[in-house]
């Protein structure tokens, strides 16, 4: 009895100091999450097959998915060709912002435009919209530390998916052009939003142009990327019509999904980036297994927590990754090669979806031997992926015991054992930079207080006379 209050109470103490994490952190970087929260609430609502687009098709007899093709090719091209142009011009990309105006121009002429003519709109839409995405990838790259990441964007991903949820409840009675009018101030706040978050991270070293070190090693993560997210648009054409009819999708809707995004945020931080790509695939596979089974009421339920649930997880690892990797300048083109080939593999998915759903009356068995191939063929990737959070450009670094005793008895804190540590280990300031999460003021401040301590000038100085010298001279 004793043990189970004393797990109960263990549990209640995390979940307040998680509560307390992400409150802390939603205060620091509340423009961020702000900017691409609200972007993201307009692109699920509306051009990413939305309710939107969905109310309007309904009104209008037409079939949706031609404008979600142009707007998916048009984001597809943005992505690459805006994460290029951010690479080679870094003070660009504040003005990517502005992009989303260019949305929101859009929006308002596709509500005068009859959906068969509007594929063009769509195209510009998707065009526009990568250019916003990429300026956000660079700014929280360089402005969130490795370990704040995942709770960071979560905090994003889940406003955006309580602005679709608003909509979806909205949609049984208002109009698709209300609905549309509804969401064009997303449109105004979010580029507002992140034109301030470069204010505020203007003071930052700028970014370092830096050969990717290793490269290669992270060449399972497309593939793997590639792979599940084709099961993604299997799941938005298929599952989604399948069960539209039972009621899910209004009222359940993308509840399990805002729930455990904020689980993966956490996961992310605490144990890596990896745990979530195992455990988004893990749970897509037995979501999907159980739909070829389905049968009575609580079953879709549970299905459809599993299937939504499973990308939460798994779009926490594919947006938290680039930003791992992409030190130094090279944020714009991770985010342009990762979300791109996301993007791809949405819509291969939503066109495979489409051709097996009317290629044969009873699709179920077909699509669901399709979606687990892919994540089985996805499984092959997942031994191979690096874990990102813990990825250092600096070797790893260490002191020997003798050099930590004579650091202890100099009588510096814990702190700056670990800076004289890199110190003489040779690490560079960018390594110092990187390795540590602190900033140059600090470093700076670091520093000085190790050379005061030991009696030396410099790192050069202290390196020499710590090596060569006896070391009773630090005492």
């Amino acid at each position: 009895m004793q043990k189970a209050q004393n797990k109960a109470l263990r549990e209640r103490s995390l979940f307040i100091r998680e509560a307390l994490v992400f409150f802390s952190l939603v205060r620091q970087y509340w423009p961020l999450i702000l900017s691409i929260g609200l972007f993201f609430g307009w692109l699920l609502s509306y051009p990413m097959q939305g309710p939107i687009l969905g109310s309007a098709a309904a009104a209008e007899g037409a079939n949706p998915l031609l404008p979600i093709v142009r707007f998916l090719a048009g984001i597809i091209v943005g992505q690459i060709a805006f994460g290029i142009l951010g690479y080679y011009f870094q003070k660009a990309l504040r003005w990517f912002a502005l992009s989303g105006f260019l949305c929101l121009l859009c929006s308002v002429a596709a509500l005068n435009t009859p959906m068969a003519n509007s594929e063009s709109l769509f195209a510009l839409m998707g065009l526009a919209s990568a250019p916003l995405i990429i300026s956000w990838g660079a700014a929280f790259t360089r402005s969130v530390l490795p370990n704040q990441r995942g709770r960071v964007l979560v905090s994003a991903i889940a406003l955006s998916n309580i602005i679709l949820y608003i909509i979806i409840q909205a949609s049984a009675v208002l109009s698709s052009d209300t609905l549309v009018l509804l969401t064009l101030p997303l449109l105004v706040l979010a580029p507002m939003a992140l034109f301030y978050s470069y204010s505020q991270i203007a003071m930052l070293p700028p970014p370092t142009p830096e050969v990717p070190a290793k490269l290669f090693s992270f060449w399972p993560l497309l593939p793997f990327v590639f792979a599940v997210y084709i099961v993604g648009g299997l799941m938005y054409t298929i599952i989604s019509t399948s069960w539209a009819g039972s009621g899910i999708s209004a009222v359940y809707s993308v509840i399990p999904y805002i729930v455990l995004v904020f689980i993966a945020g956490s996961i992310a931080d605490r144990r890596g980036r990896r745990v979530n790509a195992i455990l988004g695939t893990g749970i897509l596979g037995v979501g999907f297994m159980l739909y070829g089974i389905s049968g009575g009421i609580m079953l879709p339920i549970v299905i459809h927590t599993l299937v939504v649930g499973g990308f939460a997880f798994m779009d926490t690892f594919t947006w938290t990754v680039p930003a791992d990797l992409a030190t130094g300048r090279r944020a714009p083109v991770f985010y342009g090669g990762v979300l791109g080939a996301n993007v791809i593999a949405i819509l291969i998915g939503i066109l495979l979806g489409e051709q097996l759903g009317d290629s044969i009356s009873e699709a179920l068995v077909l699509t669901v031997s399709v979606a687990g191939l892919l994540l089985f063929a996805s499984l092959a990737f997942l031994p191979k992926l690096a874990e990102t959070l813990t990825r250092n450009i600096a070797p790893e670094l260490s002191i020997s015991e003798k050099i930590t005793k004579v650091f202890q008895r100099a009588g510096l804190t814990p702190r700056e054992l670990e800076v004289a540590g890199l110190v003489v280990t040779g690490a560079s300031t960018e390594e110092m930079h990187e390795h540590l999460y602190i900033s140059p003021d600090t470093l700076k401040s670091h520093l000085r207080n190790i050379y005061r301590k030991l009696g030396v000038k410099n790192r050069l100085e202290m390196t020499q006379r710590l090596l060569n010298s006896s070391f009773d001279e630090f005492s």
